[in-house]
């Protein structure tokens, strides 16, 4: 696994290997990363589901970009399965028609996102500044599980 910068704070940072795709089963996919959390989706009839976001709009366009390269159908649903910024921060970046998590993920993003953000704890690895981040408040959230 690489080295976020925080394991080693003096040494220099070690990007993660590129994500890659893992078929599971029949139009189930996961998203193996090197440093992020892994994520995966589902293809079905209609489009495709995503489970969790990422860290970063960047890094979601990549989950976008292995997406792709399996289908181009639309990217119907995403699911957060839990308050991670690491899983969460990126859903702007997947363009999701409809968002499903549960209540107490939605509290949790906008409370500790808002945080998270205020603080420019979240770095973009794209571009080293969190120009590009979505403020978490305004992600539609389609659904809330109680």
């Amino acid at each position: 696994m690489a080295d976020s910068g925080l394991e080693h704070p003096n040494e220099p940072v070690i990007a993660p290997p590129p994500a890659k795709v893992e078929s599971l089963a029949q139009e189930v996919y996961a998203l193996i990363t090197g440093g992020d959390p892994n994520t995966g989706f589902i293809v079905g009839e209609r489009g495709v589901v995503v489970v969790d976001a990422r860290a970063t709009p960047a890094l979601a366009h990549e989950t976008l970009d292995a997406i792709r390269n399996i289908t181009d159908k639309p990217i119907r649903y995403l699911v957060l399965t839990h308050y991670h910024a690491v899983r969460v921060l990126g859903a702007s970046g997947i363009g999701a028609e409809h968002i499903i998590a549960h209540r107490g993920t939605r509290y949790l993003i906008n409370e500790r996102g808002q945080q998270i953000l205020s603080q420019r704890l979240v770095v973009s690895r794209a571009s080293s500044s969190t120009s590009n981040l979505f403020p978490v408040s305004r992600i539609p959230i389609f659904a809330t599980i109680a």
